[in-house]
């Protein structure tokens, strides 16, 4: 009895194991295509650029680092219609310029401040694809 088990439970695995593989296949390279968007016609990238002139910065900004940097950057970003979260801000002492790195899913906006001329250069970079899966708003 105990060679007959042995029997059906091999020839069970292993016919369980040939039904399966072809599913496990599509899915790990489909995994390639729709994570890592190899298909260009799927996954179609705008960059929009605009730049935004008289902005009202705070008066202590080139002083600011950390949180409190971040804190007041934020009613600058809002006024700007840059929504998402501000990733590593880089002072530019010599250039007077801030660049601030805003994101969300589907979305990477870059900004750059001009502190001399109270201007901003907002860049922003969509992926329709991420959008098309409901990860963007």
């Amino acid at each position: 009895m105990k060679g007959r088990l042995y029997l059906v439970t091999r020839d069970l695995h292993l016919y369980l194991g040939l039904f399966i593989s072809p599913f496990v296949l599509v899915f790990s390279i489909s995994v390639f295509f729709l994570v890592h968007s190899w298909i260009p016609k799927f996954a179609p990238e705008t960059v929009k650029t605009r730049i935004v002139r008289a902005l009202a910065l705070p008066e202590n900004l080139e002083k600011l680092s950390g949180r409190p940097l971040i804190d007041a950057l934020k009613p600058t970003l809002a006024m700007m219609n840059v929504p998402g979260e501000i990733g590593f801000v880089r002072h530019l002492v010599k250039e007077q310029k801030f660049i601030i790195p805003v994101s969300i899913p589907g979305r990477a906006t870059t900004v750059g401040i001009n502190l001399a001329t109270l201007e901003a250069m907002v860049t922003t970079r969509e992926n329709r694809a991420r959008r098309r899966f409901g990860h963007a708003p």
